[in-house]
């Protein structure tokens, strides 16, 4: 069930490898077809998005329509007290290993999706009050 405020959209970053879309609560990132996120796409992506939303808390939803290898030291520039949850859109299939390495990499909530509509529900559970 998806929230019943209106969810609006605030900035867009593009990469040559995806784009972020920030909204109030939650970054929804879309990645190029690549093969592996290295440390340094991710310092940038996290730079940015920490920028964006200062000292606010948000979910960052992953939608990866194809295998991707996320380099080991890319989670250290997560910052847990910003981004308090992950959760990644599969289109349908079931999480693989990389995935499952990855989930190792981050302490805090986790989660596989095969929608994005389903991400975005459990990323709004997080803010109910």
């Amino acid at each position: 069930m998806l929230p019943t405020y209106k969810i609006t959209l605030k900035t867009i970053f593009d990469y040559p490898f995806g784009q972020a879309q920030c909204f109030d609560r939650y970054v929804y990132f879309e990645l190029k077809k690549l093969e592996v996120l290295t440390s340094d796409m991710s310092k940038q992506i996290m730079t940015d998005i920490d920028g964006f939303y200062k000292n606010g808390k948000y979910v960052f939803i992953s939608h990866r329509r194809f295998t991707l290898a996320v380099q080991s030291d890319s989670y250290k520039y997560v910052n847990a007290k910003k981004m308090i949850g992950v959760a990644i859109v599969g289109d349908g299939e079931d999480p693989t290993e990389n995935l499952i390495e990855e989930q190792s990499l981050y302490g805090g909530s986790f989660a596989f999706f095969k929608n994005k509509e389903q991400a975005i529900s459990w990323a709004e559970t997080f803010f109910i009050q």
